[in-house]
């Protein structure tokens, strides 16, 4: 006697119990590229408003030099945080690779070629 598993049907995301590991992980595989898609983007948002605070603690400053000098660590703070998000997403991609799962394609991130 075969037992059958019933298919739960949402309207929002369609038919549900199709995926996991008997698909090779496809919901797995969109579940992280959904995570680290919010982390990207939370991120990026961080990233800017530290540039922006950084940029008007600078403008404000008022040639202080302690005040400068924390405008100055704002702005290159954010820098560093730009440079360690890139390699994130560039590591995450490596090992995505090698584990054959496209981080990259679930995150719609294209780089562009010149």
């Amino acid at each position: 006697m075969k037992t059958t598993l019933a298919l739960i049907q949402n309207p929002a995301v369609g038919t549900l119990g199709t995926g996991g590991i008997s698909s090779g992980g496809s919901s797995t595989t969109a579940i992280l590229g959904t995570g680290i898609r919010m982390l990207v983007i939370t991120a990026t948002i961080l990233l800017v408003l530290y540039l922006i605070i950084g940029a008007l603690n600078w403008i404000t400053a008022e040639g202080k030099p302690d005040k400068l000098e924390h405008a100055r660590n704002t702005v290159l703070h954010a820098i560093v945080g730009m440079i360690v998000l890139a390699a994130s997403i560039a590591i995450t991609s490596l090992i995505g690779s090698a584990l054959g799962i496209q981080f990259l394609r679930d995150l719609n991130i294209t780089i562009p070629s010149l």
